[in-house]
């Protein structure tokens, strides 16, 4: 198996912390995940978090929220996970995927202009490996399109 990254992570430095969290059994809400979208604001300057249990989760939300739905067209980055796609099936819409730069494994400006279309209902940028490279172009030409923006971030928080 090739590794895209392996985490460090030192339990004695957050076992104080979640043992708390551990030993409630409830992991996906309440106090502790109140507490973290709030940090999340105060780290990121958004207004609100919506914490879920997922990126997949994530990414049906905006989905639902942008009311995406049966037949309609959505571009995506052809690297991404597979969730990327069945988030957009799972709305029973199709996924049109665009090509990516080589250098970024980011969707690139120039082929979501070859790839949407007056059927395009929103695009989902992926932050491949947690880069953001190229979201102002991207952002750009949906604004002048009128198509909403879904920015799967999943592994950029903090990126710039």
């Amino acid at each position: 198996m090739i590794r895209l990254i392996k985490p460090y992570i030192k339990y004695e430095d957050v076992e104080k912390e979640f043992h708390e969290i551990f030993e409630s059994g409830i992991l996906t809400r309440g106090k502790y995940v109140d507490i973290f979208a709030d940090k999340l604001c105060e780290y990121t300057g958004a207004k609100y978090a919506f914490p879920v249990t997922s990126a997949t989760a994530a990414l049906t939300t905006c989905l639902a929220l942008l009311g995406i739905n049966v037949n309609d067209e959505v571009v995506i980055s052809d690297f991404s996970f597979p969730a990327t796609a069945n988030a957009v099936e799972g709305r029973r819409a199709r996924p049109d995927f665009a090509d990516v730069s080589l250098g970024t494994f980011n969707m690139t400006a120039g082929e979501l202009r070859r790839q949407i279309t007056k059927k395009t209902k929103a695009v989902i940028f992926v932050c491949a490996f947690g880069n953001p490279d190229g979201i102002e172009d991207i952002y750009s030409e949906c604004r002048k399109r009128g198509v909403p923006l879904s920015v799967d971030a999943a592994c950029a928080l903090g990126s710039k």
